[in-house]
């Protein structure tokens, strides 16, 4: 594996500790770590890590992945949730946002903030495809919203997805 070439990437970092960025604290360092703000980029990066024999793994918000105290080889690499999380903090509706790598579950919930509420999910599952943004409806009563954009995901259209949905949580 020749990984060398990542010490030279913009805001890598070598032996980061993955407890760091587990919702359980706990995990060992990964090889190099990178948070991902620009699509685009992650396209190239993987693609040379891919001819250079570097092991990519891809985390989300951290919240359903245990890393062993052995830590993980090669690249890791954290999608943004930033925006994500803003929503959630300003919608009482949002109860949760978890997710693995690129995949993202918005868990949808009543008043009182723990019961599941299948109609606001219905509502804004509609308002986002009426307006164009394929999502899915997922989880056990019906009141979670799954994203799974593409990894080479242009800024742009990810931008256009996440304000659509946006207007339709507020909308809902």
């Amino acid at each position: 594996m020749d990984d060398g070439w990542l010490a030279e990437e913009p805001g890598i970092r070598r032996e980061e500790p993955l407890d760091r960025h587990s919702e359980y604290g706990i995990g060992g360092p990964a090889d190099w770590y990178l948070r991902v703000r620009d699509a685009a980029h992650l396209a190239g990066l993987m693609r040379r890590c891919h001819e250079a024999g570097v092991p990519v793994t891809v985390i989300g918000a951290g919240s359903n992945s245990l890393v062993l105290d052995g830590g993980i080889r090669g690249l890791v690499v954290e999608l943004p949730r930033g925006r994500l999380r803003r929503l959630s903090a300003g919608a009482p509706a949002i109860g949760n946002v978890r997710g693995r790598g690129a995949m993202v579950g918005i868990e949808f919930v009543g008043g009182d903030g723990i019961a599941p509420d299948r109609e606001i999910t219905g509502r804004v599952l509609r308002r986002c495809h009426q307006d164009g943004l394929m999502v899915l409806g997922a989880g056990t009563y019906g009141n979670v919203i799954r994203l799974l954009p593409p990894l080479v995901i242009s800024d742009g259209l990810l931008d256009e997805g996440l304000g659509i949905l946006e207007r339709a949580v507020t909308a809902s």
